[in-house]
């Protein structure tokens, strides 16, 4: 949080407590047949890696077929 807004809040009784909230991916169960695209990901690190100037890469399919 930037030290300014945080100095507002602070000023008006709201604590940055407040609106912290906990990770936790200790829940989720492990995924027992993970496809690693070694293919895939090698283009894109080449493409996103390779000349250090911007670069983009769109990543698109169907929804729960493992983008994230």
């Amino acid at each position: 949080m930037h030290p300014s807004i945080r100095k507002l809040l602070t000023g008006i009784g709201i604590k940055y407590e407040d609106f912290s909230i906990a990770f936790s991916l200790s829940n989720v169960s492990k995924i027992e047949y993970f496809v690693a695209r070694e293919e895939e990901l090698a283009e894109m690190h080449r493409t996103l890696g390779s000349d250090g100037g911007r670069c983009t890469v769109v990543l698109y399919g169907l929804g729960g077929i493992g983008k994230t």
